[in-house]
């Protein structure tokens, strides 16, 4: 059998193999599961699993490591974007996720990082709505609030 066909497989399995145990609810084992998948991926590609790893944290209620691969996810979109034409790359879409990750932030209490995030949305979109945000987390900080 040709190599080629056998990574085309092996990605095969491994996707299937993560969906069936989230199936199960063993999200630790998917959550392994799509971390080979997304190593079997071409480089530009690997990002994608890691919006599917965040959710699955959530669930296992970790929120740090939510954030860590929703920030991998946009990171690796962004890279993937500017690599090929950056005339598609969806700044609306990329300012409401650095908005997620910056509400997901203030809920952990990381006020800084939350404000970093806010001001990444804006540079990307500037009509995302996180100035109310921003100045919130600032009067937290200066212990205005």
């Amino acid at each position: 059998m040709n190599t080629e066909f056998k990574d085309i497989d092996k990605r095969y399995d491994l996707f299937w193999l993560g969906m069936k145990y989230e199936k199960e609810n063993n999200f630790q084992q998917a959550i392994e599961t799509y971390l080979l998948y997304s190593e079997t991926l071409a480089y530009a590609d690997r990002y994608i699993p890691h919006i599917w790893i965040s959710v699955l944290y959530d669930k296992l209620n970790l929120p740090s490591k939510a954030i860590y691969h929703i920030e991998q996810h946009v990171k690796g979109y962004i890279e993937w974007k500017a690599s090929i034409d950056n005339k598609d790359l969806s700044k609306s879409k990329i300012g409401e996720l650095y908005k997620d990750i910056g509400k997901r932030y203030l809920v952990i209490n990381e006020l800084e990082n939350a404000i970093h995030a806010f001001e990444l949305a804006l540079s990307y979109d500037e009509n995302v709505s996180v100035k109310k945000l921003i100045d919130s987390a600032k009067n937290k900080v200066n212990g205005k609030s």
